[in-house]
C-alpha cells in the first residue's frame, strides 16, 4: 500500500507555463527581443529559471554551456546570464499567479489521496519564496504535508 507520494510542482501539479511565458516576454520586451514561442517556454519550465533566461535572451542553451564546461574543464557561461535570470525572477514574482492552474485531473488525484489518508507533498526546484506563495494560493485547500525546496 502506498504511504507517501511526492509531486513536482511546475509541470506536474500546476500548469505554470502561461505565467512563465508572460515573464519571458516581458524580459524579452525589456531588451528589444521579439515574443517567445509558448512551446519553447513550456518545454523549459521544469528546467528552471536559468534555462528560461537563456532562451529568453537567445543565449546558447544552458545545457550546451554545461557540456562545454565539462568538455573544456573551464566554467563557460554567458557573463550576463545570472543577471538575466535575476531579472526574469523579479518579473515572474509579479505575475506568478495570473494564469497558473492545476492540471486537469489533479483535483481528483489530491482529493483521492486525502480521502485514503495517504500522505503527500511537493518537492520542487522553485525557490521557497516563490513556492510557498504559489502553493498557498493554489494547493492549500488540499493540505500538502510538506514542501521541499532547493534551500532545504
Amino acid at each position: 500500500m502506498t504511504k507517501l507520494v511526492a509531486f513536482d510542482l511546475d509541470g506536474t501539479l500546476l500548469d505554470t507555463a502561461q505565467d512563465f511565458l508572460l515573464a519571458v516576454n516581458i524580459l524579452r520586451q525589456n531588451h528589444g527581443i521579439g515574443k517567445a514561442k509558448f512551446s519553447e517556454v513550456r518545454s523549459r519550465v521544469s528546467e528552471g529559471a536559468i534555462s528560461l533566461a537563456a532562451y529568453a535572451m537567445n543565449i546558447e542553451s544552458y545545457e550546451a554551456l554545461e557540456e562545454k564546461k565539462i568538455k573544456d574543464g573551464a566554467i563557460i557561461k554567458d557573463k550576463y546570464l545570472e543577471s538575466y535570470r535575476s531579472e526574469l525572477l523579479n518579473i515572474y514574482k509579479k505575475c506568478s499567479l495570473e494564469k497558473t492552474t492545476l492540471f486537469e485531473g489533479i483535483d481528483s488525484v489530491l482529493k483521492t489521496l486525502n480521502k485514503q489518508n495517504i500522505c503527500w507533498g511537493i518537492v520542487t526546484n522553485k525557490p521557497r519564496f516563490f513556492a510557498e506563495e504559489i502553493v498557498e494560493a493554489t494547493l492549500s485547500k488540499y493540505a500538502p504535508a510538506f514542501l521541499i525546496c532547493p534551500e532545504d
